[in-house]
C-alpha cells in the first residue's frame, strides 16, 4: 500500500517515544480466530434460532447489519431471550481457546485495549500475562469498563485495562441494533453527544489509537470518527489561526489502521452506502 513503509516507521517511532500515550483498538478480526462469529454469521444464527424467516443476505445488502439486527429483534416475542442469546454466543466457554498468540502479543505490548467486540479474550490474555509476575509481586490489576460508563482517568494508570465500547456479556448490554447505535452515536443525528461519544473524543484527542482487525464497515462508528478526526480538529486549527494568525501549536495525535487493500475496496457496497444516505440524509457522508 502507498506509504506503507513510512507509516510503519512512524508507528515504531511513536511507540518508542510515547508508549504510554497509545491505546490498541481491536475489532472482530482479533476474536474471529477464537471461534467467535462475524457480524453476518451471528445474524444468520440469530435468524435461525428465533425462526424469524428473514432473508439475511438480501436484508443485509439492502439495509446493513444494524437494521437487520433490529428486524430480527422486532420479531422476538420474549425480548430477554435476545440478550440471553448474545450472552451465550460470546461466552468464553464456547470459544476454541481463551486467547491465542495474536491476543497475547497484543497484551504484551499494550496495557489498554479498546474493543467493539463482546468477548473477554483480552481479559484472559492479561490474566495469563500476570501469572509469572505474581511470583515477584509485579502483577497489575486488570480493570474493565463497559457501557454506559467510561472513565479516561484509568488509562495510563499502571493497570491492564479492557474497555468494551459496545458492551459485553457481563453488562448484558450490547450495541448491535440500529436503535442502539442511534442512542449512543447521537451526534450523527445532530443531537447532544452521548457519554460514549465524549469518551471516544477524549481518547482521540489524548492518545494515539492503533486499529487492528476493524474493517470500518460500522457506518455509525465510522461517521463519528470522521466528525472527530476531521471536523473537530480542523475547526480547532482554523479557529486558532483566525485568532492568532499562526499555525496551531499542538501536534495532533497520530492514529494508525492495519487493514488490507481488499477490505478497503470491499468493506462497503455502493448499495449499502446509498441506502444509508437515503435513510439518514441529514448525515454528510463521503465514500
Amino acid at each position: 500500500m502507498k506509504n506503507f513503509k513510512n507509516n510503519v516507521e512512524l508507528l515504531k517511532n511513536t511507540y518508542r517515544e510515547n508508549k504510554d500515550r497509545i491505546v490498541f483498538f481491536a475489532g472482530a478480526g482479533a476474536s474471529i480466530p477464537l471461534g467467535f462469529k462475524s457480524w453476518k454469521k451471528l445474524l444468520k444464527e440469530m435468524n435461525e434460532k428465533f425462526k424469524t424467516e428473514i432473508n439475511i443476505d438480501d436484508y443485509i445488502n439492502k439495509f446493513g447489519y444494524p437494521e437487520t439486527a433490529s428486524a430480527i429483534y422486532d420479531k422476538i416475542i420474549i425480548r430477554e431471550e435476545y440478550i440471553n442469546f448474545l450472552c451465550e454466543q460470546f461466552d468464553m466457554k464456547n470459544a476454541i481457546a481463551r486467547f491465542n498468540s495474536l491476543t497475547k502479543s497484543i497484551v504484551n505490548n499494550f496495557d489498554t485495549i479498546l474493543t467493539t467486540n463482546f468477548d473477554s479474550s483480552f481479559e484472559h490474555a492479561f490474566a495469563d500475562t500476570n501469572l509469572p509476575l505474581k511470583e515477584y509481586g509485579l502483577e497489575k490489576n486488570i480493570k474493565t469498563q463497559t457501557l454506559p460508563k467510561f472513565d479516561i482517568v484509568d488509562i495510563s494508570s499502571n493497570n491492564y485495562i479492557v474497555i468494551y465500547l459496545h458492551g459485553n456479556q457481563d453488562s448484558r448490554r450490547f450495541i448491535l441494533r440500529k436503535e442502539e447505535y442511534q442512542h449512543f452515536y447521537r451526534t450523527n443525528y445532530n443531537k447532544e453527544p452521548s457519554e460514549l461519544e465524549d469518551f471516544l473524543k477524549e481518547i482521540f484527542k489524548n492518545f494515539s489509537v492503533i486499529f487492528f482487525g476493524f474493517s470500518f464497515n460500522d457506518l455509525y462508528f465510522k461517521n463519528y470518527c470522521e466528525k472527530i478526526l476531521i471536523e473537530e480538529f480542523e475547526q480547532r486549527k482554523a479557529r486558532y489561526y483566525n485568532l492568532y494568525g499562526e499555525t496551531y501549536p499542538i501536534e495532533l495525535r497520530k492514529h494508525f489502521v492495519f487493514i488490507t487493500e481488499e477490505e478497503v475496496e470491499d468493506t462497503l457496497s455502493e448499495l449499502e452506502i446509498n441506502n444509508y444516505m437515503q435513510r439518514d440524509n441529514n448525515i454528510e457522508w463521503e465514500k
